[in-house]
């Protein structure tokens, strides 16, 4: 990964929330993993692990049309498999006209579900370590002396990765995955709050009410858009798209804007406790903000 490690799958769910997994950068400390075969389809198979004697099945799945998600079950879901993807050489879960795989991108160090469109910006993949209990055709990372866990590794694409801001040290940060974080919506406003960040999204002059989604969140343009956390030195935005990029309409004294790829960072000459961009110049949809402190 880009914190130039390998990562284990463990059985706890990452801090992060529910829809990543934890891992673990000792072997030792890893659930081993199983593949086991799907009746009546060739080719197909579940991720599995025990634990104190429970078998869990390790699922991707589409949590809404385009958007995957990760879940742990103790009972396998009719019709829901992985198959093996010769082009990334990964484990990949096709529902209706989607597809999606188990990995992680950037700095972090949790196993999320994304869409495969993000293959191509160079995600890094989950991966097997025991080819005796991976699957036909999948590689082995080489690390004989732990049978079957499961670890992410950069893809020979990763040079493409869409951009690489480093996030590890955040104070804080805020996911838009889900509407759970969302506390407050009308057509007029909708405030989002996690980890003592507070995000909100005004109306203001925009012709749209304001938009009812999540993963990403949507922004509309000539709305406004306010961040709080106490001692902001530095904020970045995870965009989902290169065209819905977070821009301001406008200079904002002692903030500057910086873009790699799909984040955008927002840097103050001073620590502020508000950030608020009074007019957007187009419409963001944006995953996941990060708040920095001195």
């Amino acid at each position: 990964t880009n914190v130039s490690k390998f990562l284990y799958l463990t059985s706890e769910a990452s801090t992060t929330g529910e829809w990543y997994r934890a891992t673990t950068a000792d072997p030792a400390a890893a659930v081993k993993v199983t593949i086991e075969a799907v009746d009546g389809v060739t080719d197909a198979f579940r991720i599995t692990y025990t634990v104190s004697g429970t078998k869990y099945y390790l699922e991707a799945y589409e949590r809404s049309a385009g958007s995957g998600s990760i879940r742990v079950v103790t009972t396998a879901t009719e019709g829901l498999y992985y198959t093996w993807d010769d082009t990334y050489k990964t484990a990949i879960v096709t529902a209706g006209e989607n597809k999606y795989f188990l990995g992680t991108y950037n700095t972090f160090e949790t196993i999320s579900c994304s869409n495969y469109t993000y293959l191509a910006q160079g995600n890094f993949v989950l991966q097997f370590t025991d080819p005796a209990t991976a699957p036909s055709g999948a590689p082995s990372t080489g690390n004989s002396g732990n049978s079957g866990n499961s670890g992410n590794t950069g893809n020979s694409g990763n040079s493409g990765n869409s951009g690489s801001s480093d996030v590890s040290n955040a104070a804080a940060t805020i996911s838009f995955a889900d509407k759970a974080n969302r506390t407050v919506f009308t057509t007029e406003q909708q405030v989002w709050v996690q980890n003592g960040i507070t995000v909100t999204n005004d109306k203001a002059e925009s012709t749209s009410n304001v938009a009812d989604y999540a993963d990403p969140a949507r922004f509309y343009k000539s709305g406004s858009l306010t961040v709080q956390y106490n001692g902001m030195t530095k904020i970045v935005f995870e965009c989902a798209y290169e065209d819905k990029l977070l821009v301001s309409d406008g200079d904002i004294a002692g903030a500057t804007f910086t873009t790699d790829g799909l984040y955008v960072t927002v840097t103050f000459s001073s620590a502020v406790d508000t950030f608020t961009i009074a007019k957007l110049a187009q419409q963001a949809r944006v995953k996941n903000i990060w708040v920095f402190t001195a």
